[in-house]
């Protein structure tokens, strides 16, 4: 699945920025409760790890989804689980719109 970029014309090149320690603007950046800090950490590093047949994505690999999880030992894994799968299959759906368009 390819990374969603920014759409703010000011952040397209917020990839390069990220890596300089530059943050996006106020527009595009997103603040996490501390609730799901824990899911969004988890979702970032897990995120490649996909359910494939041919070129069709399925869904997230819930063993490295679950070993990440234990790993970084997080303090409500189901939680985690839970909120990490909505948001892949979120991306997931609107990934399956703009290629339907």
């Amino acid at each position: 699945m390819r990374e969603l970029a920014p759409t703010c014309p000011a952040c397209r090149v917020y990839g390069d920025a990220a890596k300089k320690g530059e943050e996006a603007c106020v527009k595009c950046r997103v603040i996490l409760l501390p609730e799901n800090e824990d899911a969004a950490k988890i979702y970032l590093l897990c995120r490649g790890q996909i359910v494939s047949v041919g070129e069709n994505i399925y869904d997230i690999n819930h063993v490295a989804l679950w070993q990440a999880i234990d790993r970084y030992k997080v303090r409500d894994p189901v939680r985690v689980f839970e909120l990490v799968t909505k948001v892949f299959h979120f991306f997931l759906g609107k990934e399956r719109e703009n290629a339907g368009n």
